[in-house]
């Protein structure tokens, strides 16, 4: 139902002239296990809506995330267990 919802919005969106067809041409909607990266495997940009996911999910789906390589950039509505954030951190060299 809501990959559906999203759809119909990205619809909407391009009728509306809210996004140009070459815009809406670059979002990608799929239905798939987050927690596989294979799901996603050339996302650059993420966003998770977590707030009602329990924590074993959250954290799969974080690491998950973490794991794609071309992933730039990612948001969530509830900050990303710290195992995954560390996991982050590991893969760009960042300071922890």
């Amino acid at each position: 139902a809501r990959h559906m919802a999203a759809v119909r919005a990205l619809a909407r969106a391009q009728a509306s002239g809210t996004l140009t067809p070459k815009q809406a041409s670059r979002v990608g909607l799929l239905h798939a296990d987050a927690t596989k990266t294979t799901a996603l495997p050339d996302a650059t940009h993420a966003y998770l809506s977590n707030l009602c996911f329990p924590p074993d999910l959250e954290r799969e789906i974080a690491l998950a995330l973490v794991a794609l390589p071309s992933l730039r950039f990612a948001v969530t509505l509830r900050p990303l267990p710290p195992e995954a954030l560390a996991a982050s951190r590991d893969r760009v060299g960042a300071p922890t």
